[in-house]
């Protein structure tokens, strides 16, 4: 019996290889391994115990038993080729009966021992491992969600001398969004934020942070794009044209999605149609 897994490595200038789907290569038993926890602690000065800061992941492992049928010498090196240190491939791992994930890897080591029998069979039995640097786990397909631009200043409302045995939720303020990351591990979105739009404000509203750039025009048709993982933000997505120094660092902080539901609102001082934050993010697993 197979593991019930399906891995596909695609590397830009190689071709991509499937391991576990029927064909010539078989998956025997897949270890996602777990992400290396990133200690971050410290002896408590004069006084007992430690102070333990640590909450963030590094990387993780992840190890294959594989069997090539035939175990030809050409087809192995096909397998080998997405070991080399110098590639970054894209892993997706497809349960048979879960969400479809994806991490970029590279490749560890390899154990390929040769047997008589396996000779005689006409076998290759391997062992693979690559490092997924990321440490989690993230959705296959990519997610999004769209937060309209509103007002700072809310409606004013009307009250009545009456009252009912009736309790409402608070409804959504103006601007937000509910955002779902379905995983359970931290999620790190791109947020483009579309013009025409003058001071805008992106808050994450349960974390109670913000991101706020006082000074920053956005004209029709361009867009601001935060990469709240890599820690970019660049007009018009442009490498060359990093607006990093727009953030007002002093009421600011980077958020992320944390897993279940949030909301995302966007504030500026100045809008009109069809100003907007397009979220896109994927779920995130340990």
């Amino acid at each position: 019996m197979s593991c019930p897994y399906t891995l596909t490595l695609s590397t830009p200038g190689l071709s991509s290889v499937t391991i576990g789907d029927g064909g010539d290569f078989g998956l025997r038993t897949l270890d996602l391994g777990f992400p290396e926890v990133r200690q971050e602690a410290y002896q408590a000065p004069a006084a007992d115990g430690t102070i333990d800061q640590t909450q963030y992941f590094g990387r993780r492992l992840i190890t294959a038993d594989i069997v090539l049928v035939p175990g030809d010498w050409a087809r192995e090196q096909q397998l080998r080729a997405f070991l080399s240190p110098q590639f970054r491939s894209s892993m997706a791992i497809a349960p048979d009966d879960s969400t479809k994930l994806v991490t970029t890897v590279r490749g560890a080591t390899m154990s390929a021992p040769v047997t008589i029998e396996d000779l005689s069979a006409n076998v290759r039995r391997m062992q693979a491992q690559w490092v997924a640097p990321l440490g989690i786990l993230e959705s296959f397909d990519q997610r999004s969600a769209i937060a309209y631009a509103a007002g700072s200043v809310a409606a004013a409302g009307r009250t009545y001398d009456l009252s009912f045995n009736r309790d409402y939720p608070d409804a959504p303020p103006a601007g937000s969004v509910v955002v779902t990351n379905s995983g359970t591990a931290n999620a790190y979105p791109v947020l483009r934020v579309y013009g025409p739009c003058t001071g805008p404000v992106i808050e994450h509203t349960e974390l109670g942070r913000t991101m706020n750039f006082p000074a920053l025009t956005i004209t029709a048709g361009d867009f601001l794009e935060i990469d709240t993982r890599a820690k970019t933000i660049r007009y018009n997505g442009n490498a060359v044209d990093s607006r990093y120094g727009e953030l007002d660092f002093a009421t600011s902080a980077w958020f992320w999605l944390t897993p279940g539901t949030q909301r995302v609102r966007f504030v500026p001082d100045t809008f009109t149609a069809p100003s907007q934050v397009q979220i896109t993010w994927r779920d995130a697993w340990v």
